[in-house]
């Protein structure tokens, strides 16, 4: 049975073998593909618990900016 880290792993040999120069690309699509297959199948407060982890609070500062702005009130709470 695939685990977590398999996925993780197809996505990053994905990007190596990709066709592109830019095998980068595939492993980003891939791995946004994943997270937003995994999203759908959270409740609400699995994905508040999930927006609030400190991994995730890490992301959005480092990636913050006026275009995600809209995001910053989630469930009606900052995330940030």
């Amino acid at each position: 049975m695939l685990d977590f880290y398999d996925v993780l792993e197809a996505a990053r040999h994905h990007g190596e073998d990709g066709d592109t120069d830019d095998g980068a690309t595939h492993e980003v699509g891939d791995l946004q593909e994943f997270a937003t297959e995994l999203w759908s199948m959270l409740t609400e407060e699995q994905r508040r618990a999930a927006l609030t982890s400190e991994v995730v609070q890490r992301i959005f500062e480092s990636g913050w900016d006026e275009d995600l702005a809209k995001y910053d009130t989630a469930f009606g709470e900052s995330v940030v």
